[in-house]
Parts: structure tokens; sequence; C-alpha cells
């Protein structure tokens, strides 16, 4: 062989041998690695949104004033006079007159009162005083001179006292004792008569007995 042979034979050895390779490298399938499916849910990506800015200047919100009451005036007081340019009241003092004697009449308003005479009694009945005392009873018409009006007539409108005022008695009640005038409405023109009984000191004298009402008062003299 000649090297010119030889040299043509390996230029085709290597042509056939590249196609070769050629054709299976063409026929075959290269397989690509498998990419792994992930099982876990896809993270939420948050998109962080910054706060809007205002289009607009805010308004300044100015507090509104409490509405303010009007000042409530008080009352003036009203001056007060000092206590000794203030006059003070006194009681107004029953009218009164001189004593009168027994039997004399009194019309006090449309009611006349007319004490006759008094009697002085160690005892009454089963009525004892106390132990130093006796009983001292008047007699006394009272008649009603209206031709209207009924009047109210009651022994506590008379009293016995001394006028130097250092005693005074009041009416008393005697189971025993007869014809002892009682509270009473007299109707107009009525008359009554009867007694009043006092329980007295045995060493009384000077008493009066005194009718009084709300208008006017009356004395009477018992000598004794």
């Amino acid at each position: 062989m000649t090297p010119r042979f030889l040299r043509s034979f390996f230029v085709c050895a290597a042509i056939t041998g590249l196609a070769v390779a050629a054709c299976s490298s063409a026929g075959t399938v290269t397989s690509r690695p498998t990419v792994p499916i992930s099982t876990r849910a896809p993270t939420e990506v948050k998109t962080t949104v910054g706060p809007a800015k205002p289009t607009q200047a805010p308004t300044e919100v100015k507090p509104t004033a409490a509405p303010t009451s009007a000042p409530t005036q008080r009352p003036t007081a009203v001056p007060t006079l000092p206590a000794e340019n203030t006059p003070a009241s006194q009681p107004t003092a029953l009218p009164t007159e001189p004593a009168l004697a027994l039997g004399h009449m009194q019309a006090i308003g449309d009611l006349s009162v007319t004490p006759s005479k008094y009697d002085v009694l160690t005892t009454s009945g089963t009525d004892k005083p106390k132990a130093g005392n006796d009983f001292l009873v008047v007699t006394i018409a009272i008649q009603n001179n209206s031709k209207t009006d009924s009047l109210k007539f009651d022994p506590a409108m008379l009293s016995l006292f001394n006028p130097a005022g250092s005693a005074a008695f009041t009416a008393v009640t005697l189971k025993s004792l007869p014809k002892e005038l009682q509270a009473q409405t007299l109707k107009p023109g009525q008359s009554v008569s009867g007694v009043v009984a006092y329980e007295v000191p045995h060493s009384w004298k000077g008493l009066e007995l005194k009718f009084a009402n709300q208008d006017h008062s009356v004395f009477w003299m018992l000598a004794g």
C-alpha cells in the first residue's frame, strides 16, 4: 500500500466515525432533571401601603366654647334696723276699769255679767278643801243681749286674784254644789244664773273677781 492510499483510508474512516456519532447523538433523548413541585401554599406577599397623603391640608377644628349662663342676680337684702332702733312689739293690755261693787251689772259686748254675792264654805257635801283653805262660792247671772247672735260662756273666763298680783285662783268643780255654772252657748236673749266656786286660803283678803274675754276685762271687789 502506498501512503496516499492509507491517507485516504484514514480520512474516510474518520468521516464515517463522525457520521455514526452524529446519528447516535440525534437518536438519543437526553433526560432533563425533574423539578420538584412544592406542596406548600404560596407565600402571600403583603405589600405595605403607606398612609395616603391628604389631598387637602387638614382643617383645624377649634373647640366651641360652652355657653356661659347668665349670672343670677341675688335678691337685695332688706336692711335691718339695729336692735336699739327696732321697736319691740309689746302685748296689748286689755282695757280695765276700777273694781265694781257686787250687784253691779257690767256689759261686755253683748254679754252682761252680774255677780250678786259670795259665800265662804268650809266644806260642801263630800267636797273638802285642803287644810288651811276654804271654798269661796260666787253667785253670778249671765245674759246674752244680742238679738241675732249666739254667745259662748265659760266659767274659765272668771277668776279671783289679788290686786297686788301675789296670788290668783281659778274655778274648781264641786260635785255636791247645786247650780254650778258650766261652759255653754247662750242663744240670743237667753240668760242663765248659777254659782262658781274657788278654793282660797282662810286668810284671804282684798280679792277681786275678774271677768275677761279677748276684748275687755271687768273687776268686782270682794270684801274680806
